[in-house]
């Protein structure tokens, strides 16, 4: 999984300024994937379909899926929703990896990252 991308958001919600990643709930009719690729467009303008899962796990008021994307990253402009995002980047797996034991990580992602390792995507 070294060469995949995960879009990463500074939120501004309930962790201000942590970084935490594009998501929310799907909506009535709507596939884990299709939720995901939606969320990702409304906080980052970005149209991805190309979204690959890594893994689900359950929170006690939440089921998550988590997924991440390869992308070529020259050019490639964002649209921050800025009721939400305060900032965005696209980081690697290696730095998706670092980020939690750096203190850079909103609280929860960093027992949810765990819980998805080891990663394995297809």
């Amino acid at each position: 999984m070294d060469g995949c991308s995960s879009p990463s958001a500074a939120q501004k919600q309930e962790f201000p300024l942590a970084w935490e990643f594009s998501g929310g709930s799907a909506l009535a009719g709507e596939t884990s994937r299709e939720a995901a690729s939606r969320e990702l467009r409304e906080e980052t303008g970005l149209e991805l379909d190309a979204l690959e899962l890594v893994g689900r796990f359950a929170e006690a008021s939440a089921l998550l899926d988590f997924y991440v994307t390869s992308i070529e990253v020259p050019g490639m402009e964002l649209v921050l929703q800025v009721s939400e995002v305060a900032a965005a980047e696209w980081v690697t797996v290696a730095e998706v990896e670092r980020r939690p034991n750096a203190g850079m990580m909103a609280a929860p992602w960093t027992a949810r990252l765990d819980a998805l390792r080891p990663w394995s995507v297809g």
